[in-house]
């Protein structure tokens, strides 16, 4: 695993995350995702980074002192066919690698790039974890 501990995130309402100065590839520009399904806070977005990929994003664990989020990006055929309910997020996480951001309420940012074998499994979404269909 290869982790960044020096980047910079911008924070929206809800502390809805765009990240990571040094990763293009997770840079939302403007940071302000689309909340695709919020329960209290948001727990599933998406974006444009800065290299026009789709970025999926959800939060999976918060406490007093740190939120964790998913983020992967995919291509737009798969991204679309999430959209739809045609693909689970835990099957897209399956397929390829993600990276796991934590954001410390100190400041710092911890990113890891990782694989679904290496997610410890609390984290892991459930294998019907679909996106709300878009109307």
């Amino acid at each position: 695993m290869t982790a960044c501990s020096s980047c910079e995130f911008v924070f929206g309402a809800g502390h809805v995350a765009a990240p990571c100065k040094h990763q293009s590839a997770l840079l939302i520009p403007g940071g302000t995702p689309k909340i695709l399904h919020f329960d209290e806070v948001p727990i599933l977005f998406t974006g444009l980074n800065a290299l026009g990929e789709h970025v999926i994003i959800s939060s999976v664990d918060e406490d007093g002192s740190r939120e964790r989020f998913l983020h992967a990006t995919v291509s737009d055929p798969l991204y679309q066919s999430f959209r739809r309910g045609e693909v689970s997020w835990q099957s897209i996480l399956r397929g390829a690698p993600f990276y796991l951001v934590t954001c410390f309420n100190s400041g710092a940012t911890e990113i890891v790039v990782m694989t679904a074998a290496e997610l410890p499994q609390e984290l892991m979404p459930l294998d019907d974890s679909f996106c709300p269909v878009m109307p």
